[in-house]
């Protein structure tokens, strides 16, 4: 059996919301892999990776709903999300991913 080395592509993420002094960003990059032994394995964790960006832009689009309360008239108030992504281990047997997310 050829066995292959796993292939962890960066996908860039940008996500951008302005709307009444409510300005709310997410950048950064999240993996896509490939070239697993079972792609079935390769589609359950680019699932999960999709899923978690999924939800980063989501927040992002509705980010009015959670800070309408708090801005005064006339005022501005941001929210900065950063994504990003290290490869913890890679081996013929694991691959272990850290995605990591903070936001300002």
């Amino acid at each position: 059996m050829e066995t292959t080395e796993p292939v962890i592509e960066s996908i860039v993420l940008t996500e951008e919301y302005s709307k009444d002094g409510i300005n709310c960003t997410a950048e950064g990059e999240y993996p896509r892999i490939s070239e697993l032994a079972s792609r079935q394995v390769e589609i359950n964790i680019n699932s999960y990776f999709d899923r978690a960006t999924h939800q980063i832009q989501e927040h992002i689009r509705n980010c009015d709903e959670q800070y309408e309360a708090l801005i005064e008239e006339g005022s501005e108030l941001s929210e900065k999300t950063n994504v990003d992504f290290q490869v913890a281990l890679i081996n013929e047997q694991y691959l272990s991913i850290l995605l990591l997310q903070s936001t300002y």
